[in-house]
Parts: structure tokens; sequence; C-alpha cells
């Protein structure tokens, strides 16, 4: 990295430091309201020390000075700001990018209709995994009232491509929206059924149903379960919700349990083979 891209990097994050310790008058608000020639050049920055296309989240100074940028940026309440988070939510060029954006714009627009549906859009066109899933959980925290985030949760949870997008969203429609006309969709479980999930689907469903509150659906349908590791996890499961304080012991000793079982099967294995 060049001298000068060093002293910009310093010059960024004490900047903004300093502005947050501050507060009053002096605040990074008030000031980027004063200079908008400081903003722009904060989009700048934050566009040309941005990881290169398809990178990790970059533990470089000139990866953390786009994130700088980004959060420097944030504290501008100017449109200009929020619209710069929004096209950078929307490109394709940097992860990094999009996703230190879509945190920033979430914490500093959550209201905005425009900022909402940028994250609406990062949930069904985004390119990488983990963004979506933190798009998704923003979503159900602070937007759970909107129909349009109901929707897509249900079409996650039932649809998606990407297994950790469809449990999170199944997770949540468990305990918010049992009044969807087509909830009950989501969680039938039963293994003899022709269309029946496959036992780490069928194990996710249960869970849901548990943490969701849903008691007697849980319990009718684990008793239609045949899978015997499916049956122990939810019996954990069970345990953590009704007595969290003695299913840590519980779970411990059937652990070592089934591990000594394992240990006698392997040790009887190795002496038939000799």
């Amino acid at each position: 990295m060049t001298a000068w891209r060093s002293r910009q990097y310093d010059r960024l994050s004490t900047l903004l430091e300093y502005h947050e310790v501050m507060g009053g008058q002096k605040t990074l608000t008030s000031w980027l309201q004063r200079h908008p020639e400081d903003l722009r050049l904060l989009m700048r920055d934050a566009l040309r020390f941005a990881p290169a296309d398809g990178a990790r989240p970059s533990p470089t100074p000139l990866g953390r000075a786009s994130e700088t940028a980004l959060r420097a940026i944030g504290h501008s309440p100017n449109t200009e700001a929020r619209d710069f988070l929004i096209d950078c939510c929307r490109s394709s060029r940097h992860i990094h990018l999009r996703r230190t954006a879509m945190r920033v714009l979430g914490e500093t627009w959550g209201g905005d209709p425009a900022a909402t549906a940028a994250i609406l859009e990062s949930v069904e066109r985004g390119p990488d995994p983990e963004l979506r899933v933190a798009a998704l959980q923003w979503l159900t925290e602070r937007c759970a009232h909107l129909p349009e985030v109901r929707e897509l949760l249900y079409h996650c949870a039932s649809a998606d491509r990407d297994p950790a997008v469809r449990d999170h969203a199944l997770r949540w429609m468990a305990q918010w929206w049992p009044d969807h006309p087509e909830y009950t969709a989501l969680f039938v479980t039963d293994p003899r059924a022709a269309d029946a999930p496959e036992p780490k689907r069928r194990a996710m469903m249960l869970q849901a149903l548990a943490t969701g509150g849903h008691e007697a659906e849980f319990k009718r349908q684990l008793a239609q379960e045949n899978v015997p590791w499916i049956q122990n996890q939810m019996r954990h499961v069970e345990r953590l919700r009704t007595a969290p304080g003695t299913a840590a012991p519980a779970v411990f000793h059937e652990r070592l349990l089934t591990g000594l079982r394992r240990l006698l099967k392997a040790r009887a294995r190795a002496g038939n083979a000799d």
C-alpha cells in the first residue's frame, strides 16, 4: 500500500472515531451536512478501496478503509447517501461492499421504503448466501409487519435454493405466522407420505414447531417419526424448551453413552478382524 493510501485510511478512521466520540455539535452528521464535498469523497473512497471482485471480507487496511468510508456515509441524512448505499447493495462487483452497505443502510435508513426494497431485493437476488441470510434476518427483526416480508419469508421457507436461507425462514414462519393460508404445508413431516421431506429437513421442521410454541402439533408429528436420531434430537430440543436447567447434563450424558457404544462396536470389529 502506498504512503498516500495509508494516510487516507488513517485520516478516515480518525475522522470517524473523533466525531463518534465527541458528539454534540461536532458529530459526523453535522460535518457531512456542511461539507457535501467530503461526502462525495467518501463515496469515491468506498469504491476505490473495495476488495477485488468476488473477494471475501478483507483484513487489509484498504479493505477496512472501504468499510470505514461506508460507515461514515451512513451518518449522512442526505438522500444522496441513501441512494449510494442502495446502489452498493445492488452492485454485483464486490460482495464485501454489498454486505457492509446493507448493514449500514439497515441501521441508518431502516424505516425508508426505498431502503427496505433494496434489502428485500438482496434476499431475492443476492449472489452470496451469507448476505441473503443477513438481509432476511434484518427484515424479520425490523419489518415483519410488512405483507411483502411475510410473503418473502414463506417463499424462502418453501422453495429457496439455499438451505441456510430456507431454514432461517422456516424458523421465523413457525414463530410468527401460523395464520398464513399455506402455513400447514410448510410443516408436514409424516415420514410415511409419498412426498416426505428428507430426514434432515424433517428434523428442521420439527425443531421449528417446537421453538415456535406449537406443542400439540410438535408431539403429534414426532410420534409419527421413525428415524432414531431425529427422535433423540427432538427430545433434546424439548428438554431445552421445557427444562433448560436439567437439559445440558442430560444431553451430555446421552452423548457420552452414544460415544461409548460406538467405541465398543469399533473394538468388536477390530477384534473380529484379528
